[in-house]
C-alpha cells in the first residue's frame, strides 16, 4: 500500500464528524508507516467503515 501517510489520515479524522470516542480509537489503532501493509490495509479499510464509505474492490 504505497502512499500510506499517517499524517494525511489523522487530518482525514479529525474532520470526519466522528465523535470524540470514535476518533480516538481510530488513532490508537493507527498503525505507523513502517508497519506491514496487511496491517494498514485492515486499518484503512476500518477507517473507511467508520466514515460510511465503501470497501474498495479487490483488484
Amino acid at each position: 500500500m504505497s502512499g500510506y501517510d499517517p499524517e494525511a489520515v489523522d487530518r482525514l479524522i479529525a474532520t470526519s464528524g466522528l465523535s470524540s470516542a470514535d476518533r480516538a480509537a481510530l488513532r490508537a489503532a493507527r498503525p505507523e508507516r513502517e508497519s506491514p501493509a496487511d496491517e494498514r490495509a485492515v486499518y484503512l479499510e476500518r477507517l473507511r467503515a467508520a466514515l460510511g464509505l465503501p470497501p474498495l474492490p479487490a483488484l
